[in-house]
């Protein structure tokens, strides 16, 4: 069971502060039949600002099963993050410090985040974005503020959409006979970023950017990015399909591995993409033998019994 501290604004709910026996906190959509549509500025901040105005508190959830205390839950010790539908605006500096925060979620009602709501949460790396109104333009306002690598998933009524934006560091240059100075981003992330606006995440622009991305990213990135868009192909288009797909053609080896140690199932997705050949079926044969995938193994032994005529080659399993 939480302790919320609230103020209100009209018929609605400003948060404050929460107390929990957990660092994982889900706020509900309503606090004392007030709906709950702000964040407060600080309230979840390592710095700490007292409202001017008196604080009203109210519990939420059910009591700890482990019998845990309440304490209060901010800066370092908020973890796990998850908004109501109502909530519509984050005010300033609301995470300010939260160096340990990893996962957030919202809805697409948000409307407004300030300015560092999320100034200093380096270890943010999961959002998700529910879309009921099928619409993405809350990720502008907390994407924009997040500088670090981050997986993002967008939970549309009919799919959800899962998505990679790439990190990036800013550093100033001065061109030192002129005295001046001008801002140099390090890594592709800032140009992901440009692809949202209010109106939305532009998926054109968004997989347009994949060239640069593939000079310029590590494999920790491309990997992640290439199949999500591949194996969710929301509003992508033909072109740019056929770019991840050649781009996973030559890094067959490379993208293989890293889905065996994901565990994550490829077999049929690679037989639609016209990825198992008589040329490359041994290749992941031995690739999923070394992990240990019995079930693909097998599958592409079926593959290559049905496509090689003659075949009656045995492997261990």
């Amino acid at each position: 069971m939480a302790v919320l501290e609230y103020i209100l604004s009209g018929q609605q709910a400003v948060l404050t502060g929460v107390s929990a026996p957990t660092d994982h906190i889900q706020l509900p959509d309503r606090v004392d039949g007030y709906p709950l549509t702000h964040l407060g500025p600080y309230c979840f901040s390592a710095r700490r600002v007292e409202p001017a105005q008196p604080v009203n508190q109210t519990t939420a959830g059910e009591p700890d099963l482990f019998g845990r205390p309440d304490r209060p839950v901010y800066g370092g010790t908020l973890v796990a993050l998850a908004l109501p539908q109502p909530v519509v605006e984050l005010g300033s500096h609301c995470c300010y410090g939260c160096t340990h925060l990893e996962e957030l979620s919202f809805y697409d009602e948000l409307s407004y985040v300030s300015d560092g709501a999320f100034k200093n949460c380096r270890s943010l790396s999961y959002i998700i974005l529910h879309a009921p109104h099928g619409t993405t333009g809350a990720l502008e306002g907390v994407l924009s503020q997040v500088s670090g690598f981050c997986e993002v998933e967008i939970h549309f009524p009919e799919q959800t959409v899962p998505l990679i934006f790439p990190g990036y560091s800013e550093e100033w240059e001065e061109n030192c006979p002129a005295r001046i100075f001008s801002l140099d981003f390090n890594g592709t992330g800032y140009q992901y970023r440009q692809c949202l606006s209010f109106r939305g995440l532009d998926f054109e622009r968004y997989d347009s950017l994949f060239s640069t991305a593939a000079n310029n990213e590590t494999m920790e990135v491309l990997l992640p990015l290439v199949w999500r868009r591949l194996s969710v192909p929301y509003a992508l288009q033909q072109k740019h399909q056929e770019e991840y797909l050649s781009w996973t053609k030559a890094h067959l080896s490379q993208m293989t591995q890293w889905l065996l140690q994901q565990n994550i199932p490829f077999f049929r997705w690679y037989v639609q993409w016209g990825l198992v050949t008589l040329d490359t079926v041994e290749q992941l044969r031995s690739l999923a033998a070394q992990q240990g995938d019995t079930e693909t193994v097998s599958a592409l032994l079926d593959w290559l019994k049905q496509n090689r005529p003659g075949f009656a080659k045995e492997y261990d399993l």
